[in-house]
């Protein structure tokens, strides 16, 4: 007989790991627009972020009846434990949010001088905090909307 020296509560965790709460929002989007505008998350290739290790994911806004186009509201990238995690945030995104949250996740003087808006987000409730706050940005708002309009859904009055 084997000697089984790993813990029996392994599986035992509370935490989500970013990407699922990610999946999760984007398949809320598809619910609310009848699947004419998704939330699709897709691998980020590390050399776009400026330095190796860790998940790179992006958060995308996809029309499939419009020949599958995509409009990228930000991207994350984490270590093995999820947090801090980094959030690289669509300039025109960004500009929409509440200057409350700019203030609380400036980006660093060093990502300014790189043209990367990188912010760091502690914990997990910070990030969701943060996602509301991106998925209701008046910017994100008029890309969804844009493409419901091109794609023929009209809201009736």
């Amino acid at each position: 007989m084997l000697d089984d020296f790993w813990p029996d509560d392994l599986d035992e965790t509370t935490a989500t790991a970013p990407v699922v709460l990610l999946k999760e929002q984007g398949s809320l989007l598809g619910k609310k627009t009848k699947n004419l505008v998704q939330g699709r998350v897709s691998g980020i290739e590390p050399e776009k972020w400026g330095y190796p290790g860790g998940f790179f994911y992006g958060f995308n806004i996809v029309a499939p009846a419009l020949g599958g186009y995509q409009y990228q509201i930000f991207g994350i990238s984490h270590k093995i434990d999820f947090y801090p995690l980094r959030l690289k945030a669509n300039e025109d995104v960004w500009k929409d949010l509440p200057s409350e949250l700019r203030d609380k996740y400036r980006p660093s003087v060093e990502t300014y001088l790189t043209s990367r808006l990188i912010l760091e987000v502690p914990a997990e409730d910070d990030f969701k905090d943060l996602l509301k706050a991106i998925f209701r940005a008046p910017k994100v708002k008029r890309v969804v909307q844009s493409i419901l309009a091109q794609s023929g859904l009209r809201r009736s009055a």
